[in-house]
C-alpha cells in the first residue's frame, strides 16, 4: 500500500471517529502521533471507541468553504492558546538571558577585530609615509 493510499485511509477513519479532531484541537494529540497509532494498533483497536461518536451529531453540517475558515482560524488559535498555557516565565527567561549573553560575547568579538583595525589605522597614520618605489616623474 502507497503513503497516499495509507493518508486516504486514515482521512476517512477520522471521518468516522469525529472525537480525534477534538484531541487534536485541545492540545492532547497531534495528528502525526494519531496517525502513528492507528498504523501501530489499527483501525479495529478498542482505544478508538471514545472517537467513534460525536456529541454534535444533530447539529447541521457547514459547507466545506466554512468549515476551512473555521478550522484554520480556530486551530491557528488554540495552537496559540496552548503554546502561551505551556509558556514557563522563568524558562523563558533563562533563554532570553543566555540570548543576551551570546549578544554580549558575540559584539565584545567584534569590538576585538575593530579595535584591531583602528589600532593598525592609528600605527599607519603615524609612521612616515614609505616613497612608492614605483613613482614616475616627468623629465
Amino acid at each position: 500500500m502507497t503513503k497516499e493510499q495509507r493518508k486516504e485511509q486514515f482521512k476517512k477513519f477520522v471521518r468516522s471517529h469525529p472525537g480525534l479532531k477534538n484531541e487534536v484541537d485541545s492540545g492532547n494529540k497531534t495528528w502525526r502521533t494519531l496517525f502513528d497509532e492507528w498504523e501501530l494498533f489499527g483501525e479495529d483497536d478498542p482505544m478508538w471507541n471514545d472517537y467513534s461518536t460525536s456529541p454534535q451529531k444533530d447539529k447541521v453540517t457547514p459547507t466545506k468553504t466554512e468549515t476551512k475558515s473555521e478550522d484554520s482560524s480556530s486551530g491557528l488559535v488554540s495552537q496559540l492558546t496552548s503554546m502561551v498555557k505551556n509558556m514557563d516565565g522563568e524558562q523563558m527567561n533563562q533563554h532570553l538571558d543566555s540570548l543576551n549573553r551570546a549578544i554580549g560575547a558575540i559584539q565584545g568579538i567584534l569590538g576585538q577585530f575593530q579595535g584591531t583595525n583602528k589600532s593598525t589605522e592609528t600605527r599607519s597614520t603615524t609612521e612616515p609615509a614609505k616613497k612608492n618605489p614605483f613613482s614616475f616623474r616627468q623629465d
